[in-house]
């Protein structure tokens, strides 16, 4: 296992969106002018944003016609981005273009004048670029909203979904792009890929899982047995996940019989290779010349450098402050993506027998006042949770 100093930085730049919107939607949610945060339903406003009806249609869904376009008898590629859409993207669409037997589709939302001419000259003249009231429309018909934009859905000849992946981007850009040229060869998705789910309420997570290691690095697979809650949160003391840590604290210490799994992501040296070559091949050694602009064996060597002591504090940070916790690592984010972790601080509650209690979710927090606060209420939320994980 490595976790490294530049593995960290990929790491920040990559969380960099979730930081910001988690910060930008919690103050939003908080400064209504009302001052009435308190009495709001404490997850209400993040499961509103983030369910089965905004994290795209799911696999084995007709494909919904966008614009005219014919669908059935083709392979398609739609890549929809309701409002954001990763500035490292275009480069790698453009290459999907050029693969003759693929019909590649781009639907840009709330994009216009400049913006939009400088997107559709970037994917170049093999790309159907969708754009104004149609982009919208299919915004709404492939569930795809500004929260969880942008997403990569792959159509098969007959016009059904085989493949969704939510949130494309440059952290996991070529992995996507060696699926979708097996798939322009196949009209299947290759099986290594597993399907993104949307765990909600009731649903079931497939046990025994294997996606985690511990933190000497050997695997810890997840079983059918105890309740468990799951948090995924940045090992710092105060701020925004240490007083999350500290509420769930005092759960872990009111609920024994719940185990509490402390989840980080770390990117391996296979996926750090990979963003190394996809910076290169999308030209990000000129936006970030201190990171992409050396060589390959330089840009590893020095995340190598540094594993060490960052697992050492990392260690030294569970000790001090998570003694009891489940810590584990999952590496290359990859149960993050296929269970659907929404970001970070979040929190999931899965009962003994895998069924979801409480989905992945944003905890509440909001920094309106100048500081960071949580939300009073949501402790008491997975309280009653918990008790009926418990059969309290």
């Amino acid at each position: 296992m490595r976790i490294s100093r530049v593995a960290v930085l990929v790491l920040a730049v990559a969380l960099a969106v979730w930081a910001t919107a988690a910060e930008a939607f919690g103050q939003c949610s908080a400064c209504n002018g009302s001052g009435d945060w308190a009495e709001t339903d404490p997850f209400g406003f993040w499961q509103d944003g983030w369910n089965p009806d905004t994290l795209g249609l799911p696999v084995g869904a007709e494909a919904p016609e966008i614009a005219g376009i014919q669908l059935t008898g083709n392979r398609t590629v739609v890549v929809v981005a309701d409002s954001s859409l990763d500035p490292d993207i275009p480069p790698v669409v453009e290459d999907w273009g050029e693969i003759a037997s693929l019909q590649v589709i781009l639907v840009l939302s709330r994009r216009r004048g400049s913006a939009l001419q400088e997107v559709v000259e970037q994917v170049g003249p093999h790309v159907t670029v969708v754009a104004g009231v149609n982009a919208a429309v299919a915004c709404a018909q492939y569930r795809v909203s500004q929260y969880t934009s942008c997403a990569m859905f792959l159509v098969d000849e007959l016009g059904a979904i085989v493949y969704r992946h939510r949130r494309l981007s440059s952290r996991n850009a070529l992995v996507q792009d060696r699926l979708v040229r097996q798939f322009a060869e196949c009209n299947v998705p290759d099986e290594e890929y597993p399907e993104q789910l949307v765990l909600w309420y009731g649903d079931k997570v497939l046990l025994p899982c294997n996606l985690l290691e511990t933190l000497s690095g050997e695997s810890f697979p997840l079983d059918l047995g105890c309740p468990r809650l799951f948090f995924l949160g940045f090992p710092v003391e105060g701020g925004q996940s240490g007083l999350v840590l500290d509420d769930l604290e005092m759960l872990r210490g009111e609920y024994p019989e719940v185990e509490f799994v402390w989840l980080h992501t770390y990117f391996s040296e296979e996926r750090l290779a990979d963003m190394w070559e996809f910076a290169r091949r999308a030209g990000l050694e000129r936006t970030y010349p201190a990171l992409y602009d050396v060589t390959l064996e330089d840009y590893l060597e020095r995340a190598n450098e540094g594993n060490k002591r960052s697992l050492t504090e990392l260690e030294d940070f569970v000790m001090a402050n998570a003694d009891g916790w489940t810590v584990l690592l999952d590496r290359d984010q990859e149960l993050l993506w296929t269970w659907q972790l929404v970001g970070w601080p979040s929190v999931m509650i899965v009962d003994g027998d895998g069924t979801v209690l409480f989905p992945s979710t944003f905890y509440p927090t909001s920094i309106h006042t100048g500081e960071w606060q949580v939300h009073p209420e949501a402790i008491n939320v997975l309280r009653g949770i918990l008790d009926q994980a418990v059969g309290r």
